[in-house]
């Protein structure tokens, strides 16, 4: 330890020694700002070699690690199982299905009922009341419209009597 404390000591004592070499030249020989430079870039590089030689048994040994084992007690939350009963869905295509209990309590019959099917009309023409223009259904101008300003209608000249104006997008005259 006091061997790389000693070394230490001599590159810092070599450094300062450098650095008054390097302004008594300066004050003696007028140097411009360029040859200044080079002459501390020459003497940066031997000092960072003889610092290097010197103490580079501490920075190029290798790092020591030591492991050590340590004992956690590590405690794991683990779920409370609890019994709970799922109701069974059965996936029937296009149909309701209805539980009726029988008196017997251990019977269940099951009625199948076709499906209610929701009609939807689709419309040809679609408008926006706040823009006064009407585009067809399939425009993707048209499907930007807010509900509450959406106007349909299947016929053209629903729109055009209510002087509304084309969609120069979808609706080219």
């Amino acid at each position: 330890m006091k061997s790389n404390t000693i070394k230490i000591m001599v590159a810092i004592v070599v450094a300062a020694i450098i650095v008054l070499a390097v302004l008594i030249i300066n004050l003696v020989l007028n140097l411009s700002i360029v040859e200044n430079l080079i002459l501390c870039w020459i003497l940066t590089t031997i000092y960072a070699i003889f610092a290097l030689l010197t103490t580079g048994d501490i920075i190029l040994s290798p790092v020591r690690t030591e492991i050590k084992e340590v004992e956690k007690i590590v405690y794991i939350d683990r779920p409370v199982v609890k019994e709970v009963q799922v109701p069974i869905q059965i996936p029937v295509k296009n149909k309701t299905i209805e539980f009726v209990e029988v008196e017997k309590p251990a019977q269940t019959i099951y009625i199948e009922r076709p499906k209610r099917t929701i009609i939807i009309p689709k419309y040809n023409y679609i408008a926006s009341s706040q823009t006064k223009r009407y585009h067809m259904r399939t425009c993707r101008l048209g499907k930007l419209i807010k509900r509450k300003f959406k106007i349909s209608n299947n016929s053209q000249v629903f729109f055009i009597r209510k002087n509304y104006k084309a969609c120069k997008v979808c609706i080219k005259k």
